[in-house]
């Protein structure tokens, strides 16, 4: 997870244009991760 967060920050650095822009993938990025759910440990 840490890596595809660092990926798609490069990414935005890299090639945006517009602080509207770098402002959109954060939302896009915050919203990803609002979604996450939590998996239960298996029963041993």
């Amino acid at each position: 997870m840490k890596k595809a967060i660092s990926h798609a920050e490069e990414e935005v650095v890299e090639n945006a244009e517009t602080q509207a822009e770098v402002t959109e993938a954060i939302k896009q990025l915050q919203k990803a991760l609002a979604g996450l759910e939590r998996i239960p440990a298996p029963d041993p």
